[in-house]
């Protein structure tokens, strides 16, 4: 006979069953939720005597936040029964009079605490599902707000990290860095301009559904270009598009269609992705288009677009320049000019740290009198068919040097 947990007189009554953890001839753990109530109930069998006929339960509650910490496996299970708010700990001792047609409940209050320890889960039991812990994500909600806000909005999903709505911490802020600059290459890109002003991702929210980032397009003018925006995602689309295809060759192809700081930016978003074995998911809606356009790469899919992209780079190389003239040097902002005298080749870029950090350089005079010798990192970030490689340089000595002669003089 089915014992009518629904129906017992404890706070929050009447109940409704929510799922079943383990079942044996019947629930045995299990939860339940008020239908008055934002409240929640983990129902456990700890007794079952069947000399006397009677099988008890323990009941205790938890707010939702409680409730998705412990289902998720978060909080161990024995504290749902050991850390329970005020007038929410019960028993319920169930019997089966010989003249009543169900099971009978005497139901008693327990103050927190006081549970014997035989009737507790075991100490590093838990359970272990997977919990939505954030709004649930739905792709009409980026339609709906685009044209309710009149801006572009897109939202970026990701694997999430154990059974709960979490990323890592430092993932996440690399990966809204990338997403932020790779949007800002592709503006630039579209525009043939360097720098967009005045169009900004913004960071609008969290969603469930493994992790999701919901941004939106902040503008500065009346009206947000729409022709921009649009290339810029249908680029970003196309290049997700190509990851998911599993295959190196249509990644390159991809890559090669854009600027080195397109290319290099996109490396950098897939790159907490790899390092968390994480897909990706674009799925965004042009202001006022009424329309979403949504493009996934899988985990493994997204970890081989990455490889290639990587095999693609070139291992530095060293630059030895045994005389040259220091032309320009702004310890500030790191940055520096030199040309090499010997192959008349004239290199700039940005110190090192360690370069930056030496007191030394504060003093140096530029110009055709400051003799120096210096050794150069280059890094050619991705490689093109079409040469255009977009070599950087990073000082990582420098050396001033006397007007004539070398630094071994």
């Amino acid at each position: 006979m089915t014992m009518d947990f629904e129906s017992l007189d404890i706070f929050g009554a009447p109940l409704e069953h929510v799922e079943t953890y383990v079942y044996y001839q019947g629930r045995r753990t299990f939860a339940m939720r008020s239908r008055t109530l934002d409240l929640y109930y983990f129902v456990n069998t700890v007794d079952e005597d069947e000399s006397a006929g009677t099988l008890t339960t323990v009941l205790a509650a938890a707010d939702p936040a409680r409730f998705r910490a412990v289902r998720s496996g978060l909080v161990p299970f024995r504290s749902a029964f050991t850390d329970v708010p005020s007038h929410g700990l019960y028993s319920a001792t169930w019997s089966w009079p010989d003249d009543a047609d169900v099971p009978v409940a005497t139901v008693e209050e327990i103050v927190p605490g006081t549970l014997p320890d035989s009737w507790l889960p075991g100490q590093f039991a838990r359970l272990d599902l997977s919990t939505t812990t954030e709004l649930n994500f739905d792709e009409v909600e980026v339609v709906n707000l685009a044209r309710a806000q009149q801006r572009t909005v897109f939202a970026i999903e990701v694997g999430g990290a154990g059974n709960i709505t979490q990323f890592p911490g430092r993932a996440s802020g690399e990966l809204q860095i990338a997403v932020s600059r790779e949007f800002d290459a592709l503006a630039a890109e579209v525009s043939g301009e360097p720098n967009v002003r005045g169009l900004v991702p913004m960071f609008a929210g969290v969603r469930a559904a493994s992790f999701v980032m919901l941004w939106a397009i902040e503008s500065d003018q009346v009206f947000e270009p729409t022709d921009l925006t649009e290339s810029v995602f249908r680029r970003l689309a196309d290049l997700i598009a190509a990851a998911s295809s599993g295959e190196n060759a249509e990644v390159l192809s991809e890559m090669r269609k854009h600027t080195n700081r397109v290319r290099n930016r996109f490396k950098e978003m897939l790159q907490p992705l790899v390092s968390n074995g994480s897909g990706l998911t674009l799925v965004s809606s042009i202001a006022s288009s009424g329309s979403v356009v949504k493009t996934r790469a899988s985990a493994s899919e997204v970890k081989t677009a990455y490889e290639a992209i990587e095999a693609a780079f070139e291992d530095p190389a060293f630059i030895d320049v045994d005389r040259g003239l220091l032309l320009g040097l702004n310890v500030r902002t790191g940055s520096f000019e030199i040309i090499d005298l010997a192959a008349g080749t004239t290199y700039r870029g940005h110190m090192s740290s360690e370069v930056q950090g030496d007191v030394r350089l504060t003093g140096l005079t530029v110009g055709e009198s400051a003799f120096v010798s210096a050794r150069i990192r280059a890094e050619i970030p991705f490689a093109s068919e079409l040469g255009d490689t977009g070599t950087r340089y990073f000082l990582e000595t420098l050396t001033p040097l006397p007007a004539s002669g070398s630094a071994s003089d």
